[in-house]
């Protein structure tokens, strides 16, 4: 039976081990990355976009702080957010985003994903995040995002 106990206990422990997988980004530190970006929510914008992202010193977990510039740019609200590369080892995702229309109406919310380039060290989004207003139009974002430091920046899952 105590056999029987500790093979049981062992495969949960292994089972658990490989749910458990953090991203890792070098260098630690201060991150950003620009570039242009459409958004629509009913009516299109074209905009620049930032992500400031901060690299906590293990390399493990990141916080990203977006934001658009531009007339008529919406808003990030409720920031920072956390900021993944998902197990695929190319989907960059900024979790539960809350952005705020400055044309049309309500806002939206949820993942902000887009690919990550590890070679050329840019993010491509072209996403759709979901409206939190009934009756009114899901939020579409496409950008091209440049890293544009740290130089040689790398994340890998």
């Amino acid at each position: 039976m105590k056999k029987i106990l500790i093979s049981l206990a062992s495969a949960a422990a292994l089972c658990g081990s490989s749910m458990a997988q953090a991203d890792t980004w070098s260098p630690s530190g201060n991150w950003q990355m620009s570039g242009p970006v459409t958004f629509s929510k009913g009516l299109t914008v074209n905009c620049t976009m930032t992500i400031d992202i901060s690299v906590a010193s293990t390399g493990s977990m990141a916080t990203g702080s977006p934001q658009y510039v531009g007339f008529f740019c919406p808003l990030f609200m409720e920031g920072p957010y956390l900021t993944e590369l998902q197990p695929d080892g190319t989907t960059l995702t900024l979790h539960d985003v809350v952005m705020i229309a400055t044309l049309g109406s309500g806002g939206c919310s949820g993942d902000l994903s887009g690919q990550w380039d590890n070679v050329a060290k840019t993010l491509t989004i072209d996403t759709i995040v979901p409206t939190d207003t009934p009756g009114t139009y899901d939020c579409t974002v496409h950008a091209v995002l440049t890293l544009n430091s740290p130089s040689g920046g790398s994340i890998v899952p």
